[in-house]
């Protein structure tokens, strides 16, 4: 006989909660008002769950508060006697791991098994609950019994992995003993799916922690265990390791790994024939492979996405840490990649004659050498990278010409790209119009009859059918340290369009062609082509280092319009109509003496500088330009007066429109609206709606406007990247104050512009009632209609569209006058004035006047600069993951890797000579490097 001691340790949860008003939460719970708004903006995020109306007052939001919470831990010692002879391993649990037999009712771990038997989910629950602190406790102590022994560093990492196993239980643990206690008190339909995949992790857990099982002989005996391992396993002699190292295990080694969570595997994965063969294969192999996270609540920062990739990959394979989860040279510091590379084994090295050139090479030369390798198997843009004398004694500034970059584009035979890969009717009026239709070049010498371009075309310097319309754009990225980083690229005039483009024209092809589209669909590599940048400490004294990078640019973009380049042949010419981006740039690029830095930065104070490089608006002869009429007192003096004392580069280079040469420089309607008046707009309106909504104080007041907003987006399938409607996203300090809108996406202003009308339509009858909120109205509903009509459109808009955009965007300015006028009479801070409304009475004024004498009008859409905004956001990523020394190059040279892999993904097979093992050369197919993204 022998005798074993079990330990044994009961624990138990009390919570004390319960519904509370922030009153009742100040009066009863004591809590001061900073708690209370902690506890608001937590209930906030989980609304069906934590929020819900007193029934007998449904204006009053109750809160689900957790007061205290208690528990106690007992320790138990149970004495037991067992026979030598009797079998030691007769409950031992022999789990399978196939897919075929599912482990449904066979698997005592299988806490999930149950959660199908009904629509209540909680008795599954309860039972996975309780499975889980019986396996927690017991899991401790088999790591125990390992650590009062000698181990083997097998056995040392063994234990390491359990512990950490066995902290993971209880956290899972605790996240069940949340969910618990809330369903008890209300199930919903979202509550049953969090609670369905806490059940499915709580089976991966359980699971698991039978690789974490040991059966001993009794104290001290941790050395025969452990040599018994090392033979042929058998269902009552069991020790299994699941540690980093699947090489000090051998073939013994079994993966804890539920076959449950196939559901979560990507969808490559799931379509691949003998899905079980494969499964293990894997595993057995130590490849990298994809799992999707189940939680639907996880932050979207690829930092958090990583942390929470590890934490699964410890949930399915005990004990295995990620060796990578993104290998690329586009994203990746070098140091990561060459770590990558390096840790390979030899025979994938021997397989892939790019990793192993990486592994090979030195990290302090990575960065450069492996531009070298891309380009030689065709993995980058093969366009040499030049040199600009910008003065600076200490280096010269790397960029990409464009004539190099756009003659590499049509060697490839890719320059269609350029129109969206179409007809080259699409450029000009051919000799036999299709019916009747005119193409781009024809209709913008209506627009434009002074432009330059026009003279080319009629002395044959140019042809129209060979001749595509770019446009310019710059803007500061951030870099290292949070430091600008001047970006310059280029991009095309006519696009794929976008997707409110092609519903609108689903049904009618030929208005389709007719309107063309814009260029905002589509990879922004594909799309957008990179010449240089320029971080903040290269730009010189006064700029001058950076004005001699424009200079070169514009020198080099004034051959593509003169020489052109060679296609088949023929010659072709890329002309540069327009320079695009935000105010800062055109002022920094422009050296504009008129610029939106001088306006008034307060009430009564009077600067006569200009504030526009348009017109003369803000000067001693047009001193207000807040006024948006019809026929504003500044339009006269449009083009009269150039805003520079000393004529840019990109003015006297390339082609512009000599009526007005400062109109060269195209302001951006997505700037002025999205970022600017829309989110104003919003912003006062929901000030305003704070005054007549039910609640009785703030919160509940923002409450009840968020509530409506998440039921109307829910209706929609959207969401708001700001999450709610608040006084933080709001910018509402005090309504003493103007709101400040603190949103950053663009994206939350076009929908929060449609909820403000859908809201006002809702409750018209307080809106009708109150004038400040029937004028909000007013205005919110024209500029969506503006806005939807933009966007379906296209690039070239119709008189009828034309001319109902124009009207409906300028009823929108006169509705923000209104505005601004009532509540200044009310002595309210509402609906500020900025010079991005001056802009949009531009365009609107513009695109009227176009629209009454032309059939078709060019869109100012098709100066939007939204997709640039994320081809700059790239490459500051890409800045702030090289050495500091050489960024700028290395940022070019990662752009034309990144853009190889959407311009040329048919060259991604390149070819190689190797040494085989007796002697002579073979010659093999390689593909890109690998790139794994969790």
């Amino acid at each position: 006989m022998k005798k074993y001691v079990t330990k044994e340790k009961e624990k138990s949860l009390t919570v004390d909660a319960g519904w509370y008003t922030e009153q009742e939460m100040k009066d009863k719970l004591g809590y001061d008002a900073k708690t209370i708004k902690k506890i608001v903006d937590y209930t906030a995020k989980n609304l069906s769950v934590l929020q819900r109306k007193w029934k007998y007052d449904e204006t009053i939001i109750q809160h689900w508060v957790e007061t205290s919470w208690s528990g106690q831990l007992v320790h138990k010692d149970n004495e037991k006697s067992v026979h030598e002879e009797e079998q030691e391993a007769k409950d031992t649990p022999n789990p399978s791991l196939s897919f075929e037999n599912g482990g449904n009712q066979t698997n005592p771990g299988s806490a999930a098994a149950g959660a199908n038997e009904g629509d209540d989910p909680r008795a599954a629950l309860e039972r996975a609950w309780s499975e889980m602190l019986s396996k927690t406790n017991k899991l401790r102590d088999n790591v125990n019994l390992l650590q009062n022994c000698d181990m083997s560093d097998v056995q040392k990492r063994h234990a390491d992995s359990m512990l950490k196993h066995a902290d993971a239980m209880e956290q899972h643990y605790d996240k069940m003993s949340m969910l618990k206690a809330t369903a008890n008190i209300r199930l919903s339909e979202k509550l049953k799916d969090e609670i369905m995949i806490a059940l499915d992790a709580a089976s991966v857990l359980t699971l698991a922690s039978i690789n974490g099982s040991i059966w001993e002989d009794g104290p001290g005996s941790c050395e025969a265990a452990r040599q018994r391992s090392l033979g042929p396993p058998n269902s009552g002699d069991l020790l299994k390791f699941a540690s980093s190292n699947m090489a000090d295990h051998g073939q013994q080694a079994v993966p804890a790994v539920h076959w449950k969570y196939h559901k979560y595997f990507d969808a490559e994965i799931r379509a691949l024939p003998r899905l079980c063969e494969l499964w293990h294969q894997l595993l057995a192999n130590k490849q990298i492979f994809k799992i999707a996270l189940p939680d639907t609540s996880l932050p979207k920062s690829p930092g958090a996405v990583f942390r929470a990739a590890e934490q699964m990959m410890d949930v399915v394979l005990t004990g295995t840490s990620v060796a990578a989860y993104k290998i690329g040279f586009t994203h990746a510091t070098g140091k990561t990649v060459s770590a990558f590379a390096r840790a390979s084994c030899s025979r994938e090295r021997g397989q892939d004659a790019v990793l192993d050139s990486l592994a090979k090479t030195s990290e302090n030369r990575l960065e450069d050498k492996s531009h070298e390798v891309f380009k030689h198997y065709g993995l980058a843009l093969d366009i040499p990278i030049s040199y600009v004398d910008v003065g600076d004694a200490k280096k010269n500034m790397p960029w990409i010409k464009p004539t190099d970059l756009f003659q590499h584009l049509a060697d490839l035979g890719k320059l269609d790209l350029l129109y969206a890969e179409q007809d080259t009717s699409v450029l000009t009026q051919l000799p036999r119009p299709i019916s009747g239709v005119q193409w781009f070049w024809a209709r913008f010498a209506v627009l434009e009859p002074g432009n330059t371009i026009n003279d080319c075309f009629d002395s044959g310097l140019c042809v129209p059918e060979r001749t595509i319309p770019l446009l310019l754009h710059g803007d500061e990225a951030r870099s290292k340290k949070h430091l600008p980083m001047m970006v310059a690229n280029t991009h095309a005039m006519i696009g794929y369009g976008c997707k409110a483009y092609k519903n609108w024209f689903a049904e009618a092809p030929l208005s389709k062609k007719q309107a063309g589209g814009v260029n905002l669909e589509g990879a922004v590599q594909k799309t957008r082509f990179l010449h240089f940048v320029m971080q903040k400490k290269d730009y010189g004294e006064d700029a001058q280092h950076l004005d001699k990078m424009f200079d070169a640019l514009a020198i080099d973009l004034a051959k593509l319009q003169t020489e052109g380049i060679k296609v088949n042949g023929e010659r072709w010419h890329l002309v540069v109509i327009a320079a695009v981006g935000d105010w800062q740039f055109f002022a920094k690029v422009g050296h504009l003496n008129r610029c939106y830095t001088h306006v008034s930065k307060r009430s009564g104070q009077k600067t006569l500088n200009g504030i526009c490089h348009l017109c003369l608006a803000g000067t001693h002869g047009c001193p207000t330009w807040e006024d948006f009429v019809d026929s504003p007192t500044w339009r006269p003096t449009c083009g009269t007066l150039e805003p520079w004392e000393q004529t840019p580069s990109l003015i006297r280079r390339l082609h512009v429109n000599v009526a007005n040469r400062a109109s060269f420089f195209q302001p951006d309607f997505w700037h002025c609206l999205h970022l600017g008046a829309g989110k104003n707009l919003v912003a006062s309106a929901v000030a305003e709606w704070l005054r007549v909504v039910p609640g009785a104080n703030i919160g509940e007041r923002f409450c009840f406007i968020d509530d409506a907003a998440q039921a109307w987006l829910r209706s929609r399938n959207d969401k708001l990247y700001c999450k709610c409607i608040s006084a933080v996203t709001m910018g509402i300090d005090s309504l003493q104050k103007v709101p400040t809108a603190g949103w950053q996406k663009a994206s939350d202003t076009t929908l929060l512009l449609e909820f403000l009308e859908h809201f006002c339509s809702v409750n018209a009858g307080l809106a009708n009632a109150d004038p400040i909120l029937r004028w909000t109205w007013v205005a919110a509903s024209n500029i969506n209609l503006a806005v939807r009509m933009l966007y379906r459109g296209g690039l070239w808009l119709d008189q009828s569209t034309a001319h109902t955009v124009a009207r409906c965007g300028l009823n929108f300015l006169k509705s923000y006058g209104h505005l601004v006028a009532m509540t200044l009479a009310a002595d309210r801070d509402r609906f500020p004035v900025t010079p991005k409304l001056h802009i949009l009475h531009h365009l609107f004024l513009h695109l009227q006047e176009n629209a009454s004498r032309c059939s078709w009008t060019l869109s100012f859409l098709g100066y939007s600069v939204q997709q640039d905004e994320t081809f700059v956001g790239i490459q500051g990523r890409a800045s702030r993951r090289v050495g500091p020394q050489h960024a700028a190059l290395r940022v070019l040279q990662r752009y034309l890797a990144d853009a190889a892999e959407h311009l040329t993904p048919e060259f991604r097979l390149a070819a190689k000579k190797f040494e085989g093992a007796e002697g002579p050369e073979q010659t093999r197919s390689l593909k890109r490097p690998r790139t794994h993204h969790w």
